[in-house]
């Protein structure tokens, strides 16, 4: 993806590029893998399709687990917060 402005041209990086969620379709816990870390606190959300939040969850490392029993089997988007920047990816989950 580009971002054009007439004073410079910034690409905008893909969430894979960021951090990556597997196994891909998730059963009991979905795993979150940052690429380059910093040792940064995230905030993170899961939302169903229509964008309601179903869960919310605090990463802080560089690799981190996120139990999904409570939620039923479906399509969801992960989405992680850092500084106001928020960056999400899909998400499957069947049981």
């Amino acid at each position: 993806y580009e971002f054009y402005n007439p004073t410079f041209i910034a690409r905008i990086p893909d969430a894979t590029e960021l951090f990556t969620v597997f196994p891909q379709p998730a059963t009991d816990v979905v795993n979150i893998n940052f690429k380059n870390t910093t040792n940064s606190k995230y905030d993170g959300c899961i939302y169903d399709l229509k964008g309601t939040i179903i869960k919310s969850f605090e990463v802080n490392t560089d690799r981190n687990s996120v139990p999904l029993t409570d939620l039923p089997s479906g399509n969801y988007m992960i989405s992680l917060t850092h500084k106001g920047k928020k960056i999400a990816q899909p998400l499957v989950v069947a049981h």
